[in-house]
């Protein structure tokens, strides 16, 4: 939990910054939002700054790097 508490902390302070940004991969175009890892990599933390005026984040999903890309595309494209 330390782990995934210090992520959040990372997005907090450093915004879009703290993460990777994602492309349009594998069929799910999921660009304007970024990942970053926890748990030894195996879990993921997708979001997006959807205000950079006043630093607002949306934190879209938190899961298992198996299927959270999948589950992210389905929310942002209603795939």
């Amino acid at each position: 939990m330390e782990d995934f508490e210090l992520q959040l902390d990372r997005i907090k302070y450093y915004g879009e910054k703290a993460g990777e940004a994602l492309e349009n991969k594998h069929g799910r175009d999921l660009r304007g939002y970024y990942k970053v890892y926890f748990a030894e990599q195996s879990w993921r933390i997708v979001f997006q700054e959807i205000d950079k005026e006043f630093e607002l984040i949306e934190i879209t999903l938190v899961g298992k790097r198996d299927s959270v890309y999948k589950m992210a595309d389905m929310l942002i494209n209603g795939e």
